[in-house]
């Protein structure tokens, strides 16, 4: 990667043209990669934000004819995210069509359950880790939803239904300040496993199917379904299924970026991990080389999952080793390949066969759920990626433990127990990772078993509307580009979480796209701060505070 700046530590432009700027073209020829701009570290007052001297960013541009200036930036360097043309959403109308009395609100934290066919509300006291059921508590939703995801902007959920033929996926869009879910819309979907993954960039989706549909012909066993998802309505459309390359198709996730994909396949032989890039104008997988790496056993790996920093993949490995036992496998990433590497020792014992694996918000610890009616948990070291047990590896949960989440502050975790049909509550200590249980387990609907659990981010929704705010103190600034609201990475300033949006300005008869940042300090989400690049002179503001609204 290159980096530099040019000598004010303000962030280098990128355009083919510029020094300092990589033109790769991608195997469709459809778009460059532009590199720029390590910024220059600054001496701050206390209680703000750093300057720009640690976001990497690489932003991966479509071309964009007479859309595009030579002011197109890229000035935060390693952010992957893919911008398409004529894909250009009224987000400020979505996010502003809620009042501004409201705004104070929006950090109420919820949590979805999903118990047969139903969706069960709850708020989260941020104080006690108590669930508040919403009213109605639970709302209807399609046969046996198996998994719950948010797209990125965390305003509409996912829920996967199994069926037999008959799958399907209910969208619901979610209200941020209330909290209520309502049902908009299902789609029919190849048979699936209950896996499936939105991409950080909010462009697209996939699933897995492990058997032939009577409702969509073409789709097969062990197949990847690729989905597209609507700039407006965030609706999902099929764009078609491609071979996993793995048996038992049992788990799937992508990078940051959304350029590469993995899936785990439970009863295919040693070779049981698939490896893909994805294709930059259709998103659908192409093969690796090689397509396919070993979790060190014979069958088995569920639940790949990359690191907040995809760096490191672990999945957990459900069938045993002569002599070893249940274990998980961990792997090195090349970010630029794609491709898996085993670290040394490739596997970690568990206490017993898993049936998921989480990684906390932290980006610290790595949590597996066994069929022992326990929670294994292992602290990852940043540098090497390698998973140590804690002290107290082990605590207790209901019977068939099945999923987890754990809210963004990184303080109460749940989980979801089949055979017990309830939800198991846990505070975390994170001076040293331990879970502690909280009594009493919740029945979310008695008689039912609960398969999902999900907390949106509730700072989401404060960091738009923070910056859309902003943008509408300056009359250069137009809509903001769909799909370049993301998280950014810093290495460096862990007590500050940093969002990236793009905006449409206008200067004279030129439309360009400037970016805006935003800050939240994590010890006090209250602490924001905004600074963006000037849409005329290309220089960017000092951090603003913003203020209580």
């Amino acid at each position: 990667m290159l980096t530099g700046t040019n000598g004010g530590g303000l962030p280098l432009p990128c355009s083919p043209d510029k020094e300092g700027c990589v033109t790769a073209w991608s195997r469709e020829g459809a778009g460059h990669r532009c590199n720029a701009g390590r910024f220059q570290r600054q001496t701050l007052p206390l209680g703000k934000p750093p300057e720009r001297n640690s976001f990497n960013v690489s932003t991966i541009f479509e071309k964009e004819s007479a859309m595009r200036s030579h002011t197109i930036p890229s000035s935060i360097v390693r952010l992957l995210l893919r911008w398409y043309v004529q894909q250009w959403v009224a987000l400020s109308l979505l996010l502003l069509s809620y009042p501004a009395t409201a705004l104070a609100d929006a950090a109420t934290t919820f949590v979805y359950v999903a118990a047969h066919n139903r969706m069960c509300q709850y708020q989260l006291n941020l104080l006690t880790g108590v669930l508040t059921p919403l009213s109605p508590p639970c709302v209807t939703v399609g046969k046996g939803p198996m998994t719950l995801v948010a797209h990125p902007g965390e305003r509409s959920l996912y829920a996967v239904n199994w069926g037999n033929p008959g799958a399907s996926i209910t969208r619901f869009e979610r209200d941020p300040v209330s909290g209520q879910i309502t049902e908009k819309e299902t789609r029919t979907a190849p048979l699936l496993t209950g896996s499936m993954v939105v991409c950080p960039t909010g462009r697209r989706a996939y699933s897995l199917s492990n058997g032939a549909s009577a409702d969509l012909p073409g789709a097969y066993d062990n197949s990847i379904g690729t989905w597209d998802i609507h700039p407006d309505t965030l609706a999902l459309t099929l764009v078609g299924t491609d071979n996993a390359g793995v048996s038992g198709v049992s788990g799937l996730d992508v990078d940051t970026s959304c350029q590469f994909l993995y899936v785990t396949g439970q009863h295919s032989d040693t070779l049981n991990v698939a490896q893909f890039s994805l294709s930059l104008q259709t998103g659908r997988p192409v093969r690796l080389t090689p397509p396919t790496v070993s979790t060190g056993i014979s069958s088995g790996p569920i639940s790949p999952r990359l690191d907040a920093d995809d760096k490191f993949v672990y999945m957990a490995n459900s069938y045993a080793v002569k002599g070893f036992g249940w274990s998980v496998a961990q792997f090195s990433r090349d970010p630029e390949t794609g491709r898996l590497t085993p670290l040394n020792p490739l596997l970690v014992q568990t206490p017993q066969n898993p049936t998921a694996l989480y990684i906390d918000p932290s980006n610290e610890y790595v949590r597996v759920l066994t069929y022992n009616n326990s929670i294994a948990s292992y602290r990852k070291d940043s540098r090497t990626g390698e998973l140590r047990s804690l002290h107290l590896p082990t605590v207790q949960t209901g019977r068939n433990p099945w999923a987890m989440t754990i809210d963004s502050s990184n303080t109460f975790g749940f989980v979801v127990t089949r055979s017990s049909a309830n939800v198991w509550r846990y505070r975390l200590e994170n001076q040293n990772g331990q879970l502690t249980v909280l009594d009493p387990p919740l029945t979310p609907t008695p008689g039912w078993l609960p398969t999902n659990v999900i907390i949106p981010d509730p700072h989401v929704f404060q960091a738009e509307r923070d910056m859309l705010g902003q943008a509408a103190k300056d009359p250069h600034f137009r809509s903001p580009r769909y799909g370049t609201f993301a998280r950014l990475r810093d290495d460096e300033h862990h007590e500050w979480e940093f969002r990236l949006m793009g905006f449409t300005v206008a200067v004279g008869q030129a439309l360009s796209t400037v970016p805006m940042v935003h800050a939240t300090n994590k010890a006090n989400p209250g602490l924001r701060f905004i600074q963006h690049e000037e849409p005329v002179t290309g220089k960017w503001t000092a951090w603003e505070q913003v203020s209580a609204r």
